[in-house]
């Protein structure tokens, strides 16, 4: 998946496959990710998301280059996204979507951290994790459906590492699902910054089929 794609907005039209979001949430994305049994071999972004997603314990095994490469892709996507809104960025807070492991685990996954500290480079932009966890959790995508972390539970957990001085602030995560984690970080953000706008962007979205 060498070629830049267009990046898109969550709306009237896909806004149904994530139930947590409203019509006052401003996410946007550039793949989409299909769902449930499809698998990695369904599509190129499929196999793409799967690969950003390689968990931390296969990091000596040969396929782990692929989620390498997966960061960088990723990160050139937002970058190229970046130059071309540079305005909006110069007053931005860009802020990686914490994972489900805290950082003294060994299995915690830094990727999108990576992702935007490559996508920020030779960017006038300010590049925080705003959001702290304290507790991790089991990851969304092993847990059935009620299973699954709520916005309550992750604002539980999640506080603000530092005052916000910028206008805007934009969560950036590889794949939107119901929206529940997108949710929980812009409540934290709007509790303590009412005025803050608050914005998603992701590599892809899960499209239900």
């Amino acid at each position: 998946m060498k070629t830049i794609a267009k990046l898109c907005k969550i709306d009237d039209s896909n806004r149904h496959d994530h139930i947590r979001l409203s019509k006052n949430d401003q996410c946007y994305y550039f793949y989409e990710y299909t769902a449930y049994t499809a698998g990695e071999s369904w599509s190129k972004s499929n196999q793409f998301i799967w690969n950003l997603k390689k968990e931390i314990g296969r990091k000596n095994e040969n396929d782990y280059l692929y989620k390498l490469s997966a960061i960088k892709e990723a990160a050139q996507l937002l970058n190229t996204v970046f130059k071309n809104h540079a305005n909006i960025l110069s007053q931005a807070i860009i802020c990686p979507i914490p994972p489900s492991k805290i950082k003294t685990d060994p299995y915690y996954d830094d990727r999108m951290t990576k992702v935007c500290q490559i996508a920020c480079e030779n960017i006038e932009t300010t590049l925080c994790e705003l959001i702290e966890q304290t507790k991790p959790y089991p990851s969304s995508h092993r847990q059935k459906e009620g299973e699954r972390i709520t916005v309550d539970n992750l604002k539980n957990i999640y506080k603000l590492s530092q005052r916000i001085t910028q206008p805007f602030v934009i969560f950036i995560d590889d794949l939107i699902t119901t929206g529940t984690h997108f949710i929980a970080c812009k409540e934290v953000i709007l509790e303590a910054h009412p005025t803050t706008k608050v914005f998603g962007l992701f590599i892809a979205r899960r499209a239900i089929i």
